[in-house]
């Protein structure tokens, strides 16, 4: 082979190792590039958070009407107008209010491949209205009442919720619902009539809304916002699983609750063999959970409430949602970071407000609220 031969093969070769090279940056930047905008917003926000110091102010304050005070101050504001309710319940109205509108806002950033993904998300508030409506039904408290505590954000219309409010018994709610995605619930009213216990209406609920999120996610290649809600499946399988054991139901009975997906439904339901919850826990050993889990296992045995299991479980869903966004600083990262933590504050501000209503010491609410 003469000289220009060479030449001609090793500029080949060289282009050659220079697209390698380029293959995983031309990845990256695929990722990347899409989430530029909204990460710059996310990182905004996220600078708004009630977290740390700012948690602790709401933490220690002397009553409700400050924390009220608090939250003039915040983004929080333009929800406080106008509204219906008084004290605690006034605070969660504005937490849900504001949080269904950052739903809307967040699945207005993100790319078009995961658009779907969040706008099933955005359904949580069928869920949670409905739930509210089961509630108030069963206990019998005024339409008038039920309807002041909906946020109608989802596919369910406002009127379509305050007619179900009128009704005058699950079974007719349930029947309500036969013609939407909720018609599931008509498979669970028989368990619940049987019992009296709304555990198996809300469980089938919380099946219905994660199974399509998770479907959904399924179809996209986001790799770090499909291992976030793996585990906001297994955490809400867990309760489930843990909440019946607490109650002495047979796994059968509570089997066609339990969301397909996850990375441990297996796993939680041969734990469930276990005698009682400190036992499920330590089946669960060789589990991303199990750190978590056990503990809080001797609060539950000191108690024998499954309060403290639950706040390990939604601590660990939220940490490992943050971490995702420190992991992952560009692309979808930042934007499971924000959601997990906005979920974080409304769960903690909710909480410190109903504790400050009960009168609860500041170290008992320090107890429940979830810092990160």
């Amino acid at each position: 082979m003469d000289l220009m031969g060479i030449m001609y093969l090793e500029i080949i070769a060289g282009i050659a190792a220079l697209f390698l090279l380029l293959i995983p940056l031309v990845r990256v930047a695929r990722d990347i590039i899409p989430y530029v905008f909204s990460t710059a917003r996310i990182r905004a926000k996220e600078s708004k958070l009630i977290q740390g110091d700012k948690l602790e102010d709401l933490i220690t304050a002397d009553s409700l009407t400050e924390v009220f005070s608090y939250l003039e101050t915040t983004e929080y504001a333009r929800y406080m107008q106008d509204l219906m309710l008084t004290g605690s319940e006034a605070v969660e109205r504005t937490l849900l209010s504001q949080m269904a509108d950052t739903y809307v806002e967040v699945a207005a950033m993100v790319p078009k491949n995961v658009q779907s993904t969040f706008a099933v998300l955005a359904q949580v508030w069928d869920v949670r209205n409905i739930k509210t409506v089961l509630r108030g039904v069963q206990e019998g408290i005024p339409s008038d009442d039920i309807r002041a505590h909906l946020l109608p954000a989802g596919e369910l219309d406002q009127k379509e919720l305050y007619d179900m409010a009128e009704l005058n018994t699950v079974a007719d709610v349930v029947s309500a619902l036969e013609e939407t995605r909720y018609a599931v619930l008509l498979e669970a009213l028989p368990r619940y009539e049987e019992a009296r216990n709304m555990f198996h209406l809300e469980t089938a609920l919380d099946r219905v809304h994660w199974e399509s999120t998770w479907a959904t996610v399924e179809q996209t290649d986001v790799v770090p916002l499909k291992k976030y809600l793996a585990i906001c499946v297994d955490t809400t399988n867990l309760k489930t699983l843990f909440r019946a054991k607490k109650e002495e139901l047979a796994l059968d009975s509570i089997q066609s609750s339990l969301i397909s997906g996850g990375s441990v439904l297996k796993t939680a339901m041969k734990a469930f063999e276990e005698v009682d919850v400190p036992g499920m826990v330590l089946a669960l050993e060789g589990t991303e959970y199990y750190s978590a889990l056990s503990n809080a296992v001797p609060e539950y045995e000191q108690t024998e409430s499954l309060i403290a299991v639950e706040n390990a479980l939604d601590r660990y869903m939220i940490i490992s949602g943050r971490d995702i966004s420190i992991k992952q600083p560009f692309g979808i990262g930042p934007l499971v970071g924000f959601i997990a933590q906005k979920e974080a504050e409304l769960r903690n501000v909710r909480a410190i407000a109903r504790g400050k209503e009960a009168g609860l010491s500041v170290d008992e609410i320090r107890n429940v609220v979830i810092s990160i």
